[in-house]
């Protein structure tokens, strides 16, 4: 069989490029070394306990949210069921031991702020700041001017996404928080 275009990677980049590529009437081939598709939102078992690998979930994904637009234009939004998850995670501190929700980021913003008063100022503004990235990161993706001409109005179109793509996290968490055990929190599940 002849393919049109030939995908090394089964994961979350590959997949959705196949997809789409193949709903545009392509002849997809993806590859996979591992022995089942999916990369990082894969799981494993060790004993009793499940992993998952790295994906913990997808926000977004409700009819009109960013994400939603994506899986329609792989053409699967209708053959994916979604769960509402009522806690993004828990993270157990020495001093602390929050349950973050999932979805609702004045919830988040609230339990944060009670648990470190002197920082809600900054935790307010961290979270706007970084809604205000979300919002330059879809603005920029679903922008129908080709990147070309998007590229010498950037630094102006999209602020805080130009502000962010030069700083690394520490770095804006720096610019609105102090306490260092609160930056912990915020960095725990990247680790």
């Amino acid at each position: 069989m002849v393919y049109d275009v030939i995908i090394i990677g089964s994961g979350l980049g590959g997949l959705s490029c196949g997809a789409y590529i193949a709903k545009k009437g392509l002849k997809v081939l993806v590859l996979e070394k591992h022995r089942r598709p999916g990369g990082y939102a894969t799981c494993f078992k060790r004993g009793d306990f499940l992993f998952d690998a790295s994906l913990h979930m997808v926000p977004g994904v409700q009819q009109g949210q960013p994400h939603y637009k994506w899986l329609e234009w792989c053409d699967v939004a209708n053959r994916i069921q979604f769960q509402r998850l009522k806690w993004f995670g828990r993270f157990v501190f020495p001093e602390h031991d929050l349950r973050i929700p999932g979805g609702n980021l004045r919830e988040v913003i609230t339990i944060l702020s009670d648990n470190f008063p002197h920082e809600s100022k900054g935790i307010a503004n961290l979270f706007r700041e970084m809604a205000n990235v979300h919002n330059d990161i879809i603005k920029f993706i679903f922008s129908p001017v080709p990147l070309l001409f998007q590229l010498p109005v950037f630094p102006f179109r999209y602020k805080s996404l130009f502000f962010a793509l030069r700083k690394t996290g520490a770095q804006i968490l720096d610019k609105y928080l102090k306490d260092e055990r609160l930056k912990a929190i915020l960095f725990a599940n990247w680790f």
